[in-house]
């Protein structure tokens, strides 16, 4: 039996525009069969260890005596799964990229506003320190302004690790499917 790879849900997220919701939840469902499929082939697996010899017909003993069989189809499986969901980062660090400009916008003018407000209430708008001026700490630690930069910053790098597990995943599959391969040649 090959060893499994990670295969976990992709997050959903606010940002995630309808194609790429729709696609997140094809290859959710893509990914739950495939993990249904894993656990039942190991449970499969597992029942045949500890089975009678004398209560299983030849059809079951056939198929537990080919585990390779089943473990290359399934691995096939995930690895176009896999590249499928390769292709789904791609797309979905486009609607990363849009939701982190907007957040950006909104920090912009949360701070910009608070600066207004200031000026009104008499503040001075000055680089230089004098009586009244407004400290860049005063804008920079509102709680307003905090959150939004916040918000900001965490949509700024996009699921940089989630793609790289995901790469790695396709490279042991790779790697697993030839070992198959090469046993079966042999």
């Amino acid at each position: 039996m090959p060893n499994w790879t990670r295969l976990a849900p992709l997050p959903c997220e606010t940002w995630h525009t309808k194609a790429v919701a729709k696609k997140r939840d094809q290859l959710n469902a893509s990914i739950a069969r495939i993990l249904e499929v894993r656990g039942n082939e190991d449970a499969y697996q597992a029942k045949m260890h500890a089975a009678d010899v004398r209560s299983l017909d030849s059809g079951e003993v056939f198929q537990a005596d080919c585990p390779e069989l089943n473990a290359f189809n399934l691995l096939q499986s995930e690895l176009q799964l896999r590249e499928q969901i390769a292709a789904y980062f791609t797309a979905e660090a486009v609607d990363q990229r849009a939701a982190f400009d907007q957040a950006f916008a909104a920090h912009q003018s949360a701070a910009d506003e608070l600066r207004r407000k200031l000026i009104e209430l008499g503040y001075v708008d000055t680089p230089h320190a004098v009586p009244g001026w407004i400290q860049p700490g005063f804008i920079l630690t509102h709680p307003g302004v905090r959150a939004a930069k916040e918000y900001a910053e965490s949509l700024r790098s996009p699921r940089t690790a989630l793609v790289q597990d995901n790469n790695a995943a396709m490279q042991t599959l790779v790697e697993q499917l030839d070992k198959l391969r090469t046993r079966a040649v042999r």
